[in-house]
């Protein structure tokens, strides 16, 4: 703890180019594993199965503007920005 609080040490973070990070989880997360339609089509719309339809239609034809929309009410560490964690 005390080196992440004193004025002693310095630290330095890394990260992840921001557009190549978003297009390695689309690809990913979106494009070829059921990860986004279990977390944000099924558990995000499961009160609203229209909803829940059409987040699988945009999942099928690969809908890279749903996907990035999505990522706004759907959180997670995958897509969530990375300064949140600093």
């Amino acid at each position: 703890q005390e080196m992440m609080t004193s004025d002693e040490w310095t630290r330095a973070v890394f990260v992840r180019e921001p557009k190549q990070r978003i297009l390695s989880t689309f690809m990913e997360m979106f494009v070829d594993k059921r990860f986004f339609a279990d977390r944000c089509c099924d558990e995000h719309f499961e009160d609203n199965e229209w909803e829940q339809l059409y987040c699988w239609s945009r999942l099928l034809s690969a809908d890279f503007t749903y996907f990035l929309n999505r990522t706004l009410d759907c959180p997670d560490p995958h897509w969530t920005p990375q300064s949140d964690a600093i």
